[in-house]
């Protein structure tokens, strides 16, 4: 059977930023593409982990 996790994080996103976007950046960071739109406000956040934990 697969073994299976959960993630979550907070981070602070600008005003202006569209759910396409926002979901453009999440791909983007998680790996799931290798490029994100030069114009994107999300550009310069980074997904910071606080707390890491594994059970």
């Amino acid at each position: 059977m697969a073994r299976k996790i959960i993630v979550q994080f907070e981070t602070e996103l600008p005003k202006n930023a569209t759910e396409t976007q926002i979901q453009e950046w999440l791909e983007f960071e998680l790996g799931q593409h290798g490029q994100m739109s030069e114009g994107n406000p999300l550009a310069l956040c980074d997904i910071d982990a606080e707390v890491v934990s594994f059970n």
